[in-house]
C-alpha cells in the first residue's frame, strides 16, 4: 500500500462510487456530466490525471470522463498514490481536495 496517508496537494474528489448505481451500471451521460463538471470543471480540453489507491478505480473513472463524458486529455497517472508516497519529497496533504 502507500508510504504516507493522504493524496497530491492540487487533488479533486470525484469518488468512482459516484459514477454507478447500486447494481453497478453507469450513471446517465447527463449526470455524469454534472458530476464532472461541478468537481473538475468545464473545460474538456484540460489536462486531467486520474489516480487512486493503486490503479483499480482509476480506470473506471477515466472511461467515464473521456470515453462518457468527453474529456479529451484525460489520464491515468498508473502508478497512482502507491507510487507517489514512495518519494519522500513528493508532496502529500490529509484531509483536503481543491
Amino acid at each position: 500500500l502507500w508510504v504516507r496517508a493522504g493524496h497530491i496537494p492540487t487533488a479533486k474528489c470525484l469518488p468512482t462510487l459516484w459514477l454507478w448505481h447500486e447494481d453497478m451500471t453507469y450513471r446517465s451521460v447527463d449526470e455524469l456530466r454534472e458530476m464532472a463538471r461541478g468537481v473538475v470543471g468545464t473545460d474538456l480540453s484540460q489536462e486531467i490525471i486520474i489516480y487512486c489507491g493503486v490503479g483499480g478505480y482509476a480506470g473506471t473513472t477515466w472511461f467515464a470522463l473521456s470515453q462518457m463524458v468527453g474529456y479529451t486529455n484525460a489520464k491515468i497517472y498508473d502508478g497512482s498514490i502507491q507510487d507517489w508516497t514512495a518519494d519522500p519529497n513528493a508532496p502529500v496533504v490529509k484531509y483536503r481536495c481543491e
